[in-house]
């Protein structure tokens, strides 16, 4: 059985592996998993979530993907919000609305993408907010270029499909 600390690390392991494009051999996953786990790292290098944020904790939410939005917060904070399930509309530029409540937003909390260009109204799904995760500057960046690797690979995927 895993100690909690290897647990930890092996869930970090399984999401990074997750944002990455393409398919690693599986020798190659077995000796980073060794890896991460035989060199210990620091407390701050964990992740760290939370289950609501108060509005006044953030001050701008931009949309990644159908999968992913960044709250931007005060002083230089930012959380990503992996939602429950891939929202199904949700793209970058429209106006996102929240059912919030007590000035919250909280895990399970829901919201839907409406294009301010239209009168027609909602254009996603209704959404369902996951896990606050407080990330660095940095990780952002590694985040959207995986993002955008990931979608370009789609393009290129769908493209051969359909040859």
């Amino acid at each position: 059985m895993h100690s909690p600390l290897a647990c930890i690390r092996i869930a970090i392991f399984v999401v990074c592996a997750g944002f990455s494009c393409g398919l690693m051999a599986k020798e190659s996953a077995i000796t980073d998993l060794e890896t991460i786990l035989s060199e210990p790292l620091d407390d701050s290098e964990y992740i760290v979530t939370e289950r609501c944020l108060s509005s006044h904790e953030y001050t701008n939410v931009d949309i990644l993907d159908s999968g992913h939005l960044l709250f931007y917060g005060r002083r230089g904070k930012i959380w990503l919000n992996e939602l429950r399930s891939t929202c199904t509309g949700l793209r970058k530029g429209l106006v996102l609305q929240f059912d919030m409540r007590d000035r919250r937003l909280c895990n399970r909390n829901y919201f839907s993408g409406i294009n301010s260009f239209s009168s027609s109204g909602h254009v996603t799904a209704r959404c369902v907010l996951g896990l606050f995760e407080l990330v660095t500057e940095e990780q952002v960046m590694l985040l959207e270029e995986s993002l955008a690797k990931e979608k370009t690979s789609d393009v290129l995927h769908s493209r051969k499909s359909k040859n």
